[in-house]
C-alpha cells in the first residue's frame, strides 16, 4: 500500500498532538484568527461605507446608538413570491407561456430557457434575489397590460421583473458570520464580528 496515503493523517495527528502539548501556540493561532477576521470585517465595513455614501450621499452608520429612532424608505419594497426553482421557477406560473405567446409567436423559447437554466433540485434556490432587486427598483404594478392580445396581470409583471433582475449586480451590506467562540468586541463600538447583520 502507498505509504504517502497516510501522510495527511499523520500530519493532522501530529498537529493536534503538538497543540495539546503546547497550548500557548493554540492561543496564538486562535488570536491570529481573530485578528484576521477583524481585519476582514473592517475591510468589508470600509467597502460598504464607500458604496453606501456613493449611492445615498451619507455615511454608513455602524454604531447602533447613533442610528435614527424612526424612519421610512422613500419607496417601500413590496412583498411577493420567490418562484422556487425546485417548482420550475417562473414556469411554476403561466407567465412565460404568456410571454412566448405575446413575443415569440407562441414558440416556447422563454419557457424552455427557464426550464434549462433556472430549474434546480436545491430546496432554497429561487428568484428571491431577482424579486428583491425589482421590488427596490420599481414601484408596485398598478394595473394589468395587454400585448398582442395577451393579458399580463400585475402578478405576471412582478414575475417577469423578478426574472429580468435575477443577475443584477449587488453589494452586500452586512456582517460576517463566524464561530461564536472566536467572538471579540471591536474597540470603537461597532458590532461584534460574529453578530451577523449590522442594523445600520
Amino acid at each position: 500500500m502507498d505509504k504517502l496515503k497516510f501522510l495527511p493523517c499523520l500530519l493532522f495527528l501530529f498537529g493536534c498532538d503538538y497543540l495539546n502539548k503546547y497550548p500557548q501556540d493554540k492561543v496564538k493561532l486562535k488570536s491570529q484568527l481573530i485578528i484576521e477576521q477583524n481585519a476582514a470585517l473592517t475591510s468589508e465595513l470600509d467597502s460598504s461605507s464607500g458604496v453606501y455614501e456613493k449611492i445615498w450621499g451619507q455615511e454608513y452608520e455602524e454604531v447602533f446608538s447613533k442610528l435614527p429612532k424612526s424612519g421610512q424608505a422613500a419607496r417601500i419594497p413590496r412583498s411577493g413570491h420567490w418562484y422556487p426553482e425546485k417548482s420550475g421557477g417562473l414556469n411554476s406560473t403561466d407567465v412565460l407561456r404568456k410571454y412566448d405567446q405575446a413575443y415569440n409567436d407562441n414558440e416556447s423559447k422563454a419557457t424552455n430557457w427557464e426550464a434549462q437554466n433556472r430549474t434546480s433540485a436545491i430546496s432554497w434556490a429561487g428568484h428571491c434575489n431577482g424579486f428583491a432587486a425589482a421590488a427596490i427598483r420599481h414601484r408596485e404594478p398598478m394595473r394589468a397590460v395587454y400585448k398582442n392580445g395577451v393579458n399580463f396581470s400585475r402578478q405576471d409583471i412582478k414575475a417577469l421583473l423578478a426574472g429580468i433582475y435575477m443577475n443584477a449586480g449587488f453589494k452586500f451590506l452586512g456582517g460576517t458570520r463566524c464561530e461564536r467562540a472566536l467572538s471579540q468586541t471591536i474597540p470603537d463600538g461597532r458590532l461584534n464580528a460574529c453578530e451577523d447583520i449590522n442594523p445600520g
